[in-house]
């Protein structure tokens, strides 16, 4: 985020920055703290992830400069991707509402 920038507008423009994407943020569905401690007890990352519904409104998905690759994947190939647990984790929790 940038500072002043509200929520909504800094993640359709990440999204746009990042996927190429024209989206419209609806609501939060999760926000998810995420905080890595090394074996001195420090911290190393500390994370806080809000994850959002939106509708896409345009654009073609394509990867930005820091990506190799960017897919719409259908439900049935999530298990054969390498994606994060956390990530994982999200999708079976709200998988009726991101597939009804």
């Amino acid at each position: 985020m940038e500072l002043g920038e509200p929520l909504a507008q800094a993640l359709q423009r990440e999204v746009r920055e990042e996927c190429g994407l024209v989206i419209q943020p609806e609501k939060v569905l999760e926000v998810v703290e995420y905080i890595d401690i090394d074996e001195q007890r420090r911290v190393r990352y500390h994370y806080i992830i809000i994850e959002y519904w939106a509708k896409y409104v345009a654009g073609e998905l394509q990867p930005a400069s820091d990506a190799a690759a960017a897919a719409w994947r259908a439900p049935a190939d999530l298990p054969r991707l390498n994606l994060p647990e956390l990530t994982r984790c999200f999708i079976n929790q709200h998988q009726k509402q991101i597939w009804p």
